[in-house]
């Protein structure tokens, strides 16, 4: 949307005094919309603050600016199930990319349902697609104002850790070299171990402590090493830089089929994943079809 915008936390309202866009066909037309790309998927319960965008004819009839801002902005919510590693990157991450590389950095982040703790965790990816410090939209002191306004993020693709491209000029290929790139992750491609090669391949077990997790880690580790495997067992943690290190310093990682092994868009390229699942009770076929289906975007889309 472009035109004078004025985005009112109190009231959870964008106001287009004056708009070129072609979405408004008809006066005091206006619609709400929740700036989560799963939307679609969330319950009563799953919140994600909803937003009103609203035209008026006057000046008159919003409040004033109180701060005004040169550069385009990008509204979306931290809310929904960002808690969660692997949405995390599904909802927000991939999508905010997506959406915001374009810009080149001048562009303004306005997060709604914020959450210090989360922004903290992503703060260098944030930094890499925006050089202005994120503001809380939901804070009711300030009316801030735009001459452009993007409200919520570009659809996600029905592959999940995927970008549409009809809707993006950009790739996971894109998305994983800009990774490398903030992340400072050196390692290219994983390595080639030939017979006679005296270099130990290293391998990651991602063990899990929750409700999936492998219950002989020592002997896994342990035949590992027989095999000629440098073996490293770690857990992802607040941290994603350090953990992007270490698993982008790895030429096979293995895991439990969970949030976690979202840690894929980590690695090195023809790096090997073993993801073992626990759909016991699901029948062969629909397991084979599931494990073959995420065996091919593994491999066409991330490279792995």
């Amino acid at each position: 949307m472009k035109g004078d915008i004025r985005i009112d936390g109190n009231s959870s309202t964008a106001f287009i005094v004056s708009s070129e866009t072609d979405i408004l066909t008809a006066e005091n037309t206006s619609w709400s919309i929740r700036p989560y790309a799963r939307k679609e998927a969330l319950g009563e319960k799953d919140f994600a603050r909803k937003w009103s965008v609203k035209p008026v004819t006057s000046r008159l009839d919003i409040a004033r600016c109180t701060r005004n801002h040169s550069v385009p902005a990008i509204l979306f919510s931290a809310g929904g199930y960002s808690g969660n590693f692997f949405h995390a990157f599904t909802d927000i991450i991939i999508p905010l990319y997506s959406t915001a590389r374009t810009f080149n950095r001048e562009v303004q982040f306005l997060i709604t349902d914020r959450k210090p703790w989360w922004i903290a965790k992503f703060k260098t990816l944030f930094e890499a697609l925006s050089r202005y410090e994120i503001i809380d939209i939901d804070d009711r002191h300030n009316v801030h104002c735009f001459h452009s306004l993007t409200i919520g993020l570009k659809g996600r693709n029905n592959k999940e850790l995927s970008i549409d491209s009809s809707t993006s000029p950009y790739s996971m290929k894109d998305f994983r070299k800009f990774l490398r790139s903030w992340y400072s992750l050196k390692k290219i491609t994983a390595a080639k171990i030939r017979d006679g090669d005296t270099r130990k391949p290293r391998l990651l077990i991602i063990p899990r402590k929750r409700s999936r997790s492998f219950t002989n880690v020592g002997e896994i580790a342990q035949l590992a090493e027989s095999l000629s495997y440098q073996v490293i067992v770690a857990e992802p943690g607040p941290d994603v830089s350090g953990f992007a290190k270490i698993i982008n310093s790895c030429d096979v990682v293995m895991g439990v089929h969970g949030a976690g092994l979202t840690n894929i868009v980590f690695p090195s390229r023809k790096c090997n994943l073993d993801s073992s699942s626990s759909f016991w009770n699901v029948r062969v076929g629909v397991k084979s079809f599931l494990r073959r289906s995420c065996e091919e975007h593994e491999h066409k889309v991330l490279g792995l």
